[in-house]
């Protein structure tokens, strides 16, 4: 009996690591599973610089922008966008104890940026872009170790 509470305990124990670790790409997907015509796709840091091209002059700053990330996740919906922004959305919304709305774009409200912070440590970058003439949602989610330059330098070169 002892060995079978110690197992539960464990197991238990291992999905509450796993449910926390996760971030936002991960619980989009789950919510959203069943559509199988959503893509997440997965970059690397090391996979970001081999396709990032730049300059020589500029090949440092790269560097240093790309060393703060850990992954860079890109969610594509080319149908049903309006409402899969909208449960994106809403997902967000949900944990305002972990996200923080920084940016909308104030014309229509189809780009929404969010951050999860610790301390001065930005954790997870979070944009949510809609374009409903194509009808296609991306969602663009950066995790790593960023700062307030490092979302300052993204902001110049994306015009976000």
């Amino acid at each position: 009996m002892k060995g079978k509470l110690i197992f539960l305990l464990t197991m238990m124990s291992q999905q509450a690591i796993g449910v926390q670790g996760q971030d936002f790409a991960s619980r989009f997907m789950h919510e959203v599973q069943k559509d199988t015509t959503i893509r997440c796709e997965t970059i690397s840091p090391k996979m970001l610089e081999t396709l990032v091209k730049t300059k020589e002059e500029e090949k440092e700053k790269t560097k240093s922008l790309i060393s703060k990330l850990k992954s860079v996740r890109i969610i594509n919906a080319p149908k049903r966008s309006v409402s899969y922004f909208q449960k994106a959305e809403t997902l967000l919304e949900n944990n305002k104890n972990r996200f923080q709305e920084i940016s909308e774009d104030r014309n229509d409200g189809t780009k929404k940026i969010f951050l999860r912070k610790k301390d001065d440590v930005i954790l997870e970058l979070v944009l949510l872009n809609l374009d409903s003439l194509q009808n296609k949602l991306t969602i663009v989610n950066l995790t790593g170790e960023m700062d307030n330059d490092f979302i300052q330098e993204l902001s110049e070169n994306e015009g976000l």
